[in-house]
């Protein structure tokens, strides 16, 4: 039973993520969809979309972060021609902390790699 319920959530929050943030899919829709098909009770549903609003960033919010993401990437990349792999990229932003500045421009993102990289 509890596999199955575990199936129901996680099937349920992938209907969520993409109604609530494609197509429009209202708040009293989401809570509707929780407790009636998902079995979830009202307190648990309602604070499932509080935190999910919470979560919620503008369209320019993501896009400034995935600019800053590829920069830093692809300074990496420029810095580790010949052995660069994005698990490398992984492992030496995780022993500094991933620290890395979302949206940073090319100069801060350049600096940030020969860091990771040691040089």
């Amino acid at each position: 039973m509890t596999l199955l319920k575990q199936l129901l959530r996680s099937i349920t929050n992938t209907i969520l993520d993409i109604r609530l943030h494609t197509m429009g899919m209202t708040d009293q829709q989401a809570l509707d969809l929780m407790t009636r098909e998902a079995f979830q009770e009202p307190q648990e549903a309602a604070a499932k979309l509080l935190r999910r609003e919470a979560l919620v960033l503008p369209a320019d919010e993501l896009l400034r972060r995935l600019e800053g993401w590829l920069e830093i990437r692809d300074s990496f990349r420029q810095s580790h021609p010949g052995d660069y792999s994005l698990s490398r990229l992984q492992r030496a932003r995780a022993q500094r902390g991933r620290r890395d500045v979302a949206g940073a421009r090319p100069s801060i993102a350049n600096r940030r790699c020969s860091a990771l990289s040691g040089s």
